[in-house]
């Protein structure tokens, strides 16, 4: 199953989108699936999307300090119109979200969304 985590508006409101895979020998991939005015794909597009886009690829970690101990965590990252997906997987890293590469993907500051242990934390 693929998973798809986003804002859906004011940054409050979350939605869960679940795809069940096809197990087919004659499937195809696509650069980008648009349902409804979301719009799904690998990598986020290089100019800001005119409606909402979810996207992985830089798959974000963030560091945070509590109780005077640092801590990695994957996230979530967006705004209303974007969001950056962490990585799920074991053997997937997670790119700081103070990397260059997270530059310029945002009109206005993002907020994180830290997956714990046993809920997520907006910041």
């Amino acid at each position: 199953y693929f998973f798809f985590f986003f804002a859906t508006g004011g940054g409050q409101k979350f939605c869960v989108l679940i795809l069940r895979p096809i197990m087919s020998i004659n499937c195809s991939a696509c650069e980008a699936l648009q349902l409804g005015g979301v719009v799904f794909r690998h990598i986020p597009a290089d100019e800001m999307p005119k409606g909402r886009e979810v996207a992985g690829h830089l798959h974000p970690a963030a560091y945070v300090s509590i109780k005077g101990r640092t801590i990695r965590r994957r996230c979530f990252i967006g705004t209303d119109q974007r969001m950056i997906m962490p990585a799920f997987g074991c053997l997937t890293g997670g790119l700081s979200i103070t990397d260059s590469a997270f530059a310029g993907l945002w009109p206005s500051a993002p907020r994180l969304h830290l997956i714990g242990a046993n809920r997520v934390y907006s910041l």
